[in-house]
């Protein structure tokens, strides 16, 4: 097994214009984590930080991460990279903000050119649940890449359990791959304060097949599912979202269900939860199950993803405030698959 792990800096001007830019004099490639390398991730993670006038890496975050450890690593390996700081004008060192693309690649033939990333919605101060049993699924056979998201719950014991595709380009590739991952197992003891199952969406990208090993792959757009707790505090100036599509009482007749949302923006929110839910035997299934509301959090004012079935569904929309506190939701909406 060889791994191959690549670093390349795109720069970007951050307190004023640089007349030139950092360089890189001098860097360290990320380790693979153990749990990434059993279970044989391709991944990538997007760091961004501030090249100091003393060329040192400072207010390091992950803009984009993939979980497995991985980002650890990659931030751990950048802390120790050394710089040529940036030139102002007149030739003054200055600091720039700079994002790195960090690759994370085994060079196996049924998993190369993946791209594939896990996050989880955890207790505030828990580290996240590691994965301990079971790999990434196999590339599919097709000679175009494919994509899928799946959410699925961990119980206490650490199994998987309530698999769900929102997303795919290939319906059979993502049942297979849930087939699969029924069999992961994780550790969740260092999830303190977990009363229910711990939630968890995957993703998972590839090339095509005929140069997976070679096209880099564009990092996974990642919209985080939240749960709408309603005794969290709100704010009650900022508007309810108005609504755009899909319009009330829509009725779809297609597959796969993808389904696109869209509202208008709202003065004052920096970002939105699109809340959506789905009805089983007549009955709303966050009411059913007496649980809370689930949300993509989206930094736009659209999101598209395939729903779960051949029924009922319904959406709403909160904005959030630059605080991070909800204001009011739009009014429900509700649509149908009939197939």
């Amino acid at each position: 097994m060889r791994i191959v792990i690549l670093a390349l800096v795109f720069v970007t001007v951050g307190n004023g214009a640089a007349k030139q830019m950092p360089k890189v004099l001098s860097k360290v490639e990320p380790e693979y984590s153990e749990e990434a390398r059993v279970a044989l991730v391709n991944a990538q993670v997007a760091v961004g930080f501030a090249v100091n006038t003393s060329g040192v890496a400072e207010q390091i975050i992950v803009k984009r991460g993939c979980g497995f450890g991985l980002d650890e690593q990659a931030v751990a390996a950048v802390k120790r990279w050394r710089f040529q700081p940036g030139l102002d004008a007149n030739g003054t060192p200055m600091a720039v903000a700079t994002t790195v693309e960090v690759n994370f690649s085994l060079l196996l033939p049924d998993h190369e050119g993946q791209v594939s990333c896990i996050h989880f919605e955890l207790p505030e101060g828990s580290a996240r649940p590691t994965l301990i049993k079971g790999h990434m699924p196999r590339n599919s056979q097709d000679s175009a890449g494919e994509s899928a998201r799946i959410q699925f719950q961990i119980d206490e014991k650490g199994a998987v359990h309530d698999l769900l595709v929102f997303k795919t380009t290939n319906q059979a590739w993502a049942e297979a791959m849930m087939s699969q991952m029924k069999n992961w197992r994780f550790n969740l003891d260092s999830v303190h304060g977990q009363s229910a199952d711990v939630k968890a969406t995957f993703d998972l990208a590839e090339g095509p097949a005929k140069s997976r090993a070679l096209i880099p792959r564009p990092l996974l757009e990642y919209h985080p599912l939240v749960a709408i707790h309603l005794q969290d505090p709100s704010d009650p100036q900022l508007a309810a979202p108005r609504l755009s599509m899909p319009l009330n009482d829509a009725q779809f007749n297609v597959h796969p269900r993808m389904t696109k949302f869209s509202w208008e923006p709202v003065s004052g929110a920096d970002s939105y939860l699109l809340e959506w839910d789905y009805m089983y035997n007549e009955v709303w299934h966050a009411e059913a199950k007496h649980i809370d509301g689930m949300a993509f959090k989206v930094a736009g004012t659209g999101l598209s993803f395939e729903f779960t079935g051949a029924q009922p569904g319904r959406w709403r929309v909160w904005p959030v405030g630059f605080d991070g506190k909800r204001g009011n939701p739009s009014e429900w909406r509700t649509f149908r698959y009939l197939r």
